[in-house]
């Protein structure tokens, strides 16, 4: 699995690789990762991919949404290491007082990708329930 240094890294096709390796848990094969760097750089820019990182660790969630009653399902793949189910205890779920985890069997960053039937299939059991 490659090393990623810095979000910048990102505007270079091997550098944003590394980067969904990374976050996909290393598993996945040249070819599959190739695709996701097209997709990801058909469907966003630099500035986006950059300023989504930026966000992530800058932004005061907290400060700006409160504390909503509204319940959350918070979905987590579990060999994403950087947004992990722990993560997720320590920053979402201290923010939203009814969250749901549900850790995705098999997946990373991108449920959407790597399964999204059973990622639909959680999301339509969470809103069924709610």
């Amino acid at each position: 699995m490659a090393e990623v240094r810095s979000v910048g890294e990102g505007e270079h096709d091997d550098n944003r690789r590394a980067i969904i390796d990374l976050t996909t848990g290393g598993r996945h094969s040249r070819a599959w990762l190739d695709r996701m760097v097209a997709f990801s750089r058909r469907e966003s820019t630099q500035e986006a991919f950059a300023g989504a990182v930026e966000s992530w660790v800058g932004d005061d969630y907290l400060g700006e949404v409160g504390r909503p009653e509204t319940p959350v399902a918070c979905l987590v793949g579990e060999t994403d290491p950087a947004l992990s189910a722990e993560v997720m205890r320590q920053s979402w779920m201290q923010i939203y007082p009814d969250v749901t985890l549900v850790e995705l069997p098999h997946c990373g960053h991108y449920p959407m990708h790597e399964t999204p039937v059973w990622l639909a299939t959680r999301m339509e059991a969470f809103l069924a329930e709610h």
